[in-house]
C-alpha cells in the first residue's frame, strides 16, 4: 500500500502539483439482525479504496479509486490534478497553505462490543507533504 501512495504523489508532482496527499481507508461491516430470536440476515461487506487531495495552479483537486493497481491510482493521482487545473480556471486567487511541520498519521478505531450488535472497524492512513522539486 506504501507504494501506491508514494506513486500517487509521485505522479500528482510529475504532473504539476504543489501539495498532495493520500488517505486509505479500509472498511469492515458485519450486520446481523433477529426477529423472534432467529437471525433474519447476516451479512459481512468490506472496501478497501485511496483518494488523492492536490493543489495545482493554485486550486484544490480530488479524486479516488477502488481499484488498487500501480496504473489506475496514477490515473486517479492524475484525474485528481486535472481537477485542480479546472478548478483554477474559475478561481479568484491562489490557494495558500498554513506553514506547517510535515505529518504522519495512522489511526486504528474499535467499537465496543455491544450484544448483538455488529462490530465495525475502521483502519485509515494518511500521508501528506508539499510536493518540492529536488535534484537526484
Amino acid at each position: 500500500m506504501w507504494d501506491y501512495c508514494g506513486h500517487s504523489l509521485e505522479v500528482a508532482r510529475l504532473r504539476g502539483a504543489t501539495y498532495a496527499d493520500v488517505r486509505v481507508m479500509h472498511m469492515r461491516q458485519r450486520d446481523l439482525t433477529t426477529k423472534n430470536g432467529q437471525v433474519g440476515t447476516l451479512g459481512q461487506s468490506e472496501s478497501l479504496g485511496q483518494g488523492i487531495r492536490v493543489i495545482a495552479g493554485g486550486a484544490w483537486g480530488f479524486a479516488s479509486t477502488d481499484v488498487l493497481t500501480r496504473e489506475d491510482v496514477a490515473a486517479c493521482a492524475a484525474q485528481a490534478v486535472a481537477i485542480a487545473g479546472a478548478s483554477a480556471l474559475a478561481k479568484k486567487k491562489d490557494v495558500q497553505m498554513a506553514a506547517v511541520v510535515v505529518a504522519f498519521q495512522s489511526f486504528g478505531h474499535r467499537i465496543p462490543r455491544v450484544a448483538a450488535t455488529p462490530r465495525p472497524t475502521l483502519n485509515t492512513t494518511r500521508v501528506g507533504h508539499p510536493l518540492h522539486s529536488t535534484s537526484r
